[in-house]
């Protein structure tokens, strides 16, 4: 509907890419998240978003090498670093490397709790839970109510099988 509003919308474009990535329709998120960041090339979070598809959409090697690049020419930008991290946990299964790379990301913005929540789900992917609920307090410490501290929270619940847990924060949260 947005986009029938604006076709020109970048922002409704990436929504509608991840909604195709989750209908398991990789290629035209990956065409769809091209569209966005062509129509604002300038943006950090567009391009970091298509690398996402990209890696996604089998392309993690691909992906790696082009926030590889950026990350060369912008070492003080968190968004090359956060799309390093995606390359290695979503296209190519390397949660430890994603770790290093979520961890510049968020050195360059000091306690950002989407970072922290980035470390702690390759953490549980590692099976490594003293890290993820280290992590997890980190972000605890930055933005003890934010949406991204609560998936965190979340996410070490399902891996621990805490259904009680797992029930008291989606009842606090989805009110």
């Amino acid at each position: 509907k947005a986009l029938a509003l604006n076709p020109n919308s970048a922002a409704a474009l990436l929504g509608l890419a991840d909604t195709q990535y989750k209908l398991a329709r990789g290629t035209k998120s990956l065409a769809l998240s091209a569209r966005a960041l062509e129509l604002d090339p300038m943006s950090d979070f567009f391009r970091q978003q298509h690398l996402v598809h990209l890696a996604q959409s089998g392309h993690g090697n691909e992906a790696l090498r082009l926030a590889t690049a950026w990350a060369e020419k912008e070492p003080q930008n968190p968004f090359p670093f956060e799309a390093i991290g995606d390359a290695y946990l979503t296209g190519l299964g390397q949660p430890q490397r994603a770790v290093t790379a979520y961890a510049r990301a968020h050195d360059l913005r000091p306690g950002d709790t989407y970072m922290a929540a980035r470390i702690v789900a390759a953490f549980l992917e590692m099976n490594d839970l003293p890290s993820a609920r280290l992590w997890l307090e980190k972000a605890r410490e930055r933005g003890p109510r934010t949406f991204f501290t609560a998936r965190s929270e979340y996410l070490v619940a399902r891996y621990e099988d805490d259904a009680a847990a797992q029930d008291a924060l989606l009842r606090r949260h989805m009110r």
